[in-house]
């Protein structure tokens, strides 16, 4: 949904981080870029577990920044990200 969302509205990084703000979660960031994971890398040994890695199909930003969502999610915050999602389209 987060990469239709960049590709349907050309968005860039502050601008998925306003449409998927990290409320939408509840514990940490929805959206973090690249430089943001390193830095989560150096503070917690489970971050590759926390955020979608896709090497080979990297979600990049209009002003070109590589991007991850978080994979940690509830039933709350599930229902959440539907309503976002119902509301953006």
């Amino acid at each position: 949904m987060v990469k239709q969302y960049a590709t349907d509205h050309n968005a860039s990084l502050d601008d998925l981080k306003t449409a998927f703000p990290s409320n939408l979660q509840g514990s940490q960031d929805v959206i973090i870029s690249s430089d943001e994971l390193e830095q989560k890398r150096q503070n917690s040994k489970d971050t590759n577990t926390r955020y979608f890695l896709k090497d080979d199909d990297p979600l990049v930003t209009s002003d070109g920044k590589t991007v991850y969502v978080s994979r940690e999610w509830d039933i709350d915050n599930i229902s959440r990200y539907i309503d976002k999602q119902n509301s953006c389209w």
